[in-house]
């Protein structure tokens, strides 16, 4: 013989259910995190050992996934994008938004080296002394790359200008 509850019962019942998990659920929230920490190493370990072992399986759910939700995905990233450079400039170099637009403004809205307007495709650069980290300017990628190349050395970027006096005609 089966017992069978009235609807009262049942709500009466599922709800005690739902306040007993919920009480449970903190202390369980708590074990959790308090295990984490204190096994942080091992369990990366035995994730690492893991991802190892499946990565065919999670190369063919990463692709079915994207696959799948490729215009969210897209959407996303555009939506983010702006937002997460603004981030990586603070994080990067110490400077907001409103000081990379002020410094930009500054410059007339061009690369500080070639006064370029279309920064080629790549969007702007801060240009920053890696020894300080105090920041310079905006350049375009290429005028990034050649004060990277040049080791923020002045005796280099003059020995090239020299170099270039003898070959090229003005």
């Amino acid at each position: 013989m089966s017992h069978k509850r009235s609807a009262e019962s049942n709500a009466r019942h599922v709800l005690t259910n739902k306040i007993r998990y919920a009480r449970k659920k903190e202390e369980l929230d708590a074990w959790h995190k308090k295990y984490r920490d204190e096994h942080r190493e091992e369990i990366r370990i035995r994730n690492k050992a893991w991802r190892i072992a499946h990565a065919e399986e999670l190369k063919v759910y990463r692709k079915k996934y994207n696959d799948e939700h490729r215009e969210e995905i897209k959407a996303w990233q555009q939506t983010y994008q702006e937002k997460r450079k603004i981030l990586a400039r603070i994080r990067r170099y110490g400077i907001t938004d409103i000081e990379f637009n002020t410094l930009l403004e500054k410059q007339g809205g061009t690369c500080a080296v070639c006064k370029m307007i279309g920064w080629n495709g790549k969007g702007p650069h801060v240009d920053h002394n890696h020894k300080t980290g105090k920041v310079r300017g905006i350049l375009c990628s290429n005028c990034n790359a050649a004060v990277g190349m040049m080791k923020d050395n002045r005796k280099i970027v003059q020995g090239l200008v020299e170099y270039m006096k003898t070959w090229t005609e003005e």
